[in-house]
């Protein structure tokens, strides 16, 4: 994969700047310059491009059913694997420390494509999980690089009896969702609001479970 395919074009960058400059319909939230950003937001996109190819990776591995079978097969045969991962042990790592397990097994629950849906709307058959770390490289950026206090994307969600494709308008979302949505469309078009919101609602809460470890 080239660097020069995965240099976002300029209208790409224009868009995203665009969008969260434009004034939030029926809210008294300021827009957001992001034109002094153009050069880091343009790498920000190489960056979440990547993590994100990498991540949708690890998830195919992990639950396309010939992927995984095949991993599992592998794992069962009883064949020398060739790499015992023994250049490892002073790495940190605990004496009980699975590679296969950490890295190959399948996660909790049931992973399939767009279950990460909010609401009663359509499944976009696109997996939100490796949106995760996209939404943490946005995040970070916005704060860090765009010098923004804090990242709270507000989407403005359908009601129980109007949801459709078409249900949310992105002229009453603040300029940190429309940036989020931008940033998870550009590695893939299929993304949603209502997949942006479940990779916020999970970054909420993977914090409030290490709050909680770290008082206990």
């Amino acid at each position: 994969m080239s660097l020069e395919w995965l240099e976002p074009d300029k209208d790409t960058v224009d868009h995203i700047i665009e969008l969260c400059n434009e004034p939030v319909k029926g809210k008294k939230t300021k827009p957001v310059d992001l034109e002094p950003c153009r050069k880091s937001l343009t790498n920000l996109l190489i960056e979440v491009w990547e993590v994100y190819r990498t991540a949708l990776d690890d998830w195919e591995a992990r639950n396309d059913p010939k992927i995984y079978q095949s991993i599992v097969d592998e794992a069962q045969s009883g064949d020398d694997p060739g790499y015992d991962y023994g250049d490892m042990a002073d790495l940190g790592f605990p004496e009980n420390f699975d590679p296969y397990k950490e890295w190959f097994s399948r996660g909790r629950g049931n992973p399939g494509t767009g279950r990460a849906n909010r609401g009663k709307g359509p499944s976009t058959g696109v997996a939100v999980r490796p949106l995760h770390p996209v939404y943490s490289l946005a995040k970070s950026w916005w704060i860090q690089a765009a010098k923004q206090e804090g990242f709270k994307p507000d989407f403005v969600r359908p009601t129980e009896d109007e949801i459709r494709e078409d249900a949310y308008d992105w002229r009453y979302y603040n300029p940190s969702a429309r940036f989020l949505l931008k940033i998870a469309q550009f590695c893939d078009e299929r993304f949603t609001p209502d997949n942006c919101v479940s990779a916020y609602d999970q970054s909420r809460k993977i914090r409030s479970s290490g709050q909680k470890q770290v008082q206990a």
